[in-house]
């Protein structure tokens, strides 16, 4: 996932983002049934959630204001569009 994370980096930096957030690489599994002790926290850097543990992450902790982070989602919309 290195890539991905070079181009998330790129595009923030090029588009003069401050502060720059903390970029972290997760894998969200679907379907998957993990034991609640013991289910794998990362690989190699990358975070392992399941739809039910993604939550956690993606809450707890605001970094960006409402406006910041609606900017950053618009540069990332137009420098990684869909395929």
């Amino acid at each position: 996932m290195g890539w991905q994370v070079d181009a998330v980096r790129s595009a923030v930096e090029a588009n003069g983002i401050d502060p720059m957030p903390p970029i972290t690489p997760v894998l969200c599994f679907l379907n998957v049934e993990w034991p609640l002790l013991g289910a794998p926290d990362s690989f190699r850097g990358v975070r392992l959630e399941s739809c039910r543990s993604i939550k956690r992450p993606m809450t707890t902790s605001v970094l960006l204001t409402e406006p910041q982070s609606d900017h950053l989602l618009a540069v990332l919309a137009e420098a990684l569009p869909e395929k």
